[in-house]
């Protein structure tokens, strides 16, 4: 996702229309490289922000260090248990199967 949460491409469209709240996303101040949360009962969901704009493509460094804050976060939460989409292979056009190795 980038800075200005635009959400008009692949994943976050879903994630917008499933879970909304944009304002709420706003609030937290998403700047590149940090994690976003929404509360949703039980859940957690969680956004990276992993490019300045819309428009932009992440590059691997980019993710990774996305993927190491979300870690951060989740260790810092106690968070164990997630589930997450095939981070920057659709419009941004990464290769999932380096990406999913950073996991």
């Amino acid at each position: 996702m980038a800075e200005d949460l635009q959400m008009s491409g692949c994943i976050a469209v879903v994630f917008n229309k499933k879970f909304g709240e944009l304002q709420t996303l706003q609030e937290q101040n998403p700047e590149f490289g940090r994690v976003l949360q929404l509360k949703k009962g039980q859940r957690n969901i969680l956004y990276l922000i992993t490019k300045k704009h819309s428009r932009d493509k992440p590059s691997y460094e980019d993710v990774r260090r996305s993927l190491t804050r979300l870690r951060n976060t989740m260790l810092d939460q106690n968070l164990v248990d997630f589930v997450i989409p095939k981070l920057a292979s659709g419009l941004d056009k990464l290769d999932w199967r380096i990406v999913g190795s950073m996991l």
